[in-house]
């Protein structure tokens, strides 16, 4: 069940979403005037979420920015591969 969560902040809301059902085991909205928000939500949402689906929406976003630009086969690390050999002799 999908915990709960009221902020009140500057004339800013955050409602559960009773509406939908989501993967997310927690939901928030934001009610308000975009002029009057600051990044109080945002950091009590992103606080909210576990490790994994921080990395994932992090990595989602990678995704989709190398989609966009075209380079959807970089959707990898970056590593360096080197060889290192003795000499003989």
């Amino acid at each position: 069940m999908a915990q709960k969560r009221d902020i009140v902040s500057n004339e800013q809301v955050a409602l559960p979403d009773e509406d939908r059902q989501s993967a997310s085991p927690f939901v928030m909205r934001q009610l308000g005037k975009i002029k009057d928000m600051n990044r109080e939500f945002d950091i009590a949402f992103w606080q909210a979420q576990d490790t994994s689906t921080r990395l994932n929406a992090g990595w989602e976003l990678v995704a989709y920015y190398l989609k966009r630009k075209g380079r959807a086969d970089e959707l990898r690390l970056q590593r360096t591969v080197e060889s290192l050999q003795r000499k003989s002799g």
